[in-house]
């Protein structure tokens, strides 16, 4: 062919003048025009061209190959004409690392508060663009979304069904806009190398550099190697402590969590656990008497060698029944009275209440426990629920709390306890 420009041949549209001169050493053919004095239908031949960045409101991204666009309010069937309200950024996470550490850096510093537009199709369409684009193209994604609906702020699109075509668009404040232009033309040289061949710009890259000049390049370089050296060490720990945390979530699930999930056997072995860390001695009547059904527990106290509580623990896919509280204050006190010629120092009524609910989301064990356990209570009887047990015993294992305080509060309580400060 005669007359032939060197590649990318880049077609440049009301770009700001500081933009231009900074984009222009990318571009080893180039044309500036406004879109107010050229038509791409009339005045510029649009195949003569292999990529339009523009600063245009309304965009014909369909007429040239690439688009990489500034601030459009449409791009050819694209309409960026809802608006919302939301606050909370997000940047989408499967997109190549270069990319979101752009967006963080370039994107997301200039949207500001208020009201914003965002592109109506894209809003609904994007969760299924990695499976429409080819497996060996550059995936087309969302760059910043909005909200918990995930309103599509910017966006990065490729299609390959005749020939490949990128279209990425940023809001027209984006700061240092050359950045997007190299980081497009990087994943052309790959994609497109026909139109974009490596080496770009011989301005571009050490090997006509000054001397000062390539020592810059050296340094980015460097840094570069400095940044990959850290996160990759970065990620290796925090890919350690992410393991850390699913081995101690499966060691929660056959331990201290039960305070929270379980009822029956399950429940009692983890209250004895619990009671085990205050510094108490729990004895499991179910596997030590036969005959009449006793208490759950029976606990002691090393440093009160007279002192026993009897323990009945309930744990209850519903609400507590509150038919079920003075049930330790019945056989099992009069068994025990018979055996020991005197009463049980301590009755407790331990309770996991709504099992499988949340335990941040249940409601107090007893709607009206003054009503429910006044008879429990006036017997010195004692409603400890698993959550505020769970909370103790992690406090004392954190040391924010003595096991003694504890012990006390448990001690000298009657009705419903409610912990202690610091559980």
């Amino acid at each position: 062919m005669i007359n032939v420009k060197p590649r990318p041949r880049i077609l440049f549209e009301d770009v700001p003048d500081d933009v231009f001169e900074r984009m222009k050493v990318y571009a080893p053919s180039h044309l500036r025009i406004t879109s107010a004095a050229h038509s791409l239908n009339n005045d510029v031949h649009a195949s003569d061209w292999d990529l339009l960045v523009t600063y245009a409101p309304e965009v014909e991204a369909n007429r040239i190959r690439h688009a990489l666009s500034f601030g459009a309010t449409s791009l050819g069937a694209e309409q960026r004409a809802r608006k919302t309200h939301a606050a909370e950024l997000a940047v989408w996470q499967d997109a190549p690392n270069s990319i979101t550490r752009l967006v963080r850096k370039t994107v997301a510093p200039v949207i500001v508060d208020g009201e914003k537009d965002y592109w109506i199709r894209f809003q609904s369409s994007f969760r299924s663009w990695a499976v429409l684009n080819s497996a060996d193209l550059y995936p087309g994604f969302p760059l910043l979304t909005v909200g918990e609906e995930q309103f599509v702020l910017a966006f990065w699109n490729s299609s390959a069904k005749d020939e490949v075509r990128h279209i990425v668009s940023l809001p027209r404040e984006t700061l240092n806009p050359e950045l997007w232009l190299l980081e497009l033309i990087s994943v052309l040289q790959i994609e497109d190398a026909e139109h974009f061949p490596p080496g770009t710009s011989w301005r571009d890259g050490a090997g006509w550099a000054p001397s000062a000049l390539r020592s810059a390049y050296k340094r980015v370089e460097a840094l570069k190697q400095e940044r990959d050296d850290v996160v990759a060490r970065f990620d290796a720990e925090l890919t350690e402590a992410e393991g850390q945390v699913e081995r101690e979530k499966a060691l929660a699930e056959q331990g201290e969590w039960r305070l929270l999930t379980e009822n029956g056997e399950q429940l009692v072995a983890a209250v004895m656990s619990a009671l085990e860390v205050l510094g108490l001695d729990a004895e499991d009547r179910d596997s030590t008497t036969s005959g009449a059904k006793l208490e759950d527990l029976r606990v002691r106290d090393s440093s009160r060698p007279d002192w026993i509580c009897l323990v009945e623990v309930k744990g209850y896919t519903r609400g507590a029944k509150s038919s079920e509280v003075n049930q330790v204050a019945m056989n099992p006190a009069t068994q025990f009275a018979l055996e020991f010629q005197r009463e049980p120092d301590k009755l407790w009524h331990i309770v996991n209440g709504n099992k499988d609910v949340a335990p941040e989301s249940r409601g107090p064990t007893f709607t009206d426990p003054e009503k429910v356990i006044a008879h429990f209570a006036s017997l010195g009887g004692l409603v400890i629920d698993t959550r505020d047990l769970f909370r103790a015993t992690r406090a004392v294992a954190d040391g924010e709390v003595d096991a003694a305080a504890v012990k006390h509060s448990l001690w000298t309580s009657s009705g419903v306890w409610t912990g202690i400060d610091g559980s």
